[in-house]
């Protein structure tokens, strides 16, 4: 970000005085840039962060669905009452 703010107001600094008119308008469009870069970073972190949780509670049903059955199964093989 340093590189672009350089370039964009390096001729100003070079002059001896800087027009704050000018600096205003360059960073009126670039700290929304920022926010919407980084809200969009947030976004897909919380994207991805959702799809790994809803792939781990599957993953964890699964497992926990078969270890019913097998236990289901052991009961009825032995008549017993078998709870996890």
């Amino acid at each position: 970000m340093t590189y672009v703010f350089n370039a964009c107001v390096g001729d100003w600094l070079r002059d001896g005085h800087l027009q704050l008119k000018d600096l205003w308008n360059v960073l009126m469009y670039a700290i929304p840039l920022i926010f919407i870069a980084l809200s969009g970073g947030l976004a897909v972190a919380g994207g991805v962060y959702a799809i790994l949780n809803s792939l781990y509670t599957k993953g964890q049903m699964f497992i926990l669905k078969r270890k019913m059955g097998k236990l289901a199964l052991q009961a009825s093989r032995e008549g017993a009452d078998v709870r996890p």
